[in-house]
């Protein structure tokens, strides 16, 4: 009868530790799951806040910066062809009279020549 009663209580013990240990692993399946779904939706919070972001509303002033620089190039680059035309057809009208050509040519390099002085002075 001492065996039978050993083997009982040995029985009721290992029953009690299976128990706790199945429970032990379902509530860390539990937890894990939970923290698994906390990170889905973290990570759905961050691809919809992802998505919302738009590269052309932080970009805007820059390429509205550069537009205006490329536009105050060109005009640049038109004024100095210009001055170049007029230069030349200066100098093709030198041979037929060279005293208004030699005014015409002369005027614009002046020009040129206090433009960049000026330019020079104020950096």
């Amino acid at each position: 009868m001492n065996r039978i009663t050993r083997n009982l209580a040995t029985i009721c013990r290992i029953e009690r530790l299976i128990a706790r240990r199945r429970f032990s692993i379902v509530q860390n399946q539990a937890i894990l799951i939970t923290l698994a779904g906390v990170n889905i939706a973290l990570a759905g919070l961050l691809a919809l806040r992802a998505g919302r972001m738009n590269v052309e509303d932080e970009i805007a002033p820059a390429v509205e910066l550069r537009d205006l620089a490329i536009a105050d190039l060109e005009a640049e680059v038109e004024d100095v062809a210009k001055k170049a035309h007029d230069i030349i057809n200066s100098l093709k009208g030198l041979h037929n009279d060279p005293f208004e050509s030699l005014t015409a040519l002369i005027l614009p390099l002046v020009t040129a020549v206090l433009k960049g002085l000026n330019q020079r002075a104020s950096i």
